[in-house]
């Protein structure tokens, strides 16, 4: 279904968001995006090499935001 799109949401996920975006990537949906909710560690940058789109979110504000 290369017509949809993964939307990721992280926080604080810089050990694991490579592996869930390469999953993603793999399962050839479409384009992957991981959405990074104020990290503090290096999601952004890990999501970005693995090969995602990231958008951020400034401050953290949690499911409600």
């Amino acid at each position: 279904m290369p017509g949809l799109t993964v939307l990721i949401p992280a926080f604080n996920e810089g050990e694991t968001v490579a592996d869930v975006v390469k999953a993603a990537l793999g399962a050839e949906l479409g384009p992957v995006i991981v959405i990074d909710d104020g990290s503090r560690d290096d999601t952004a940058l890990r999501a970005q090499l693995a090969g995602a789109r990231v958008l951020w979110q400034t401050p953290n504000a949690g499911k409600a935001g």
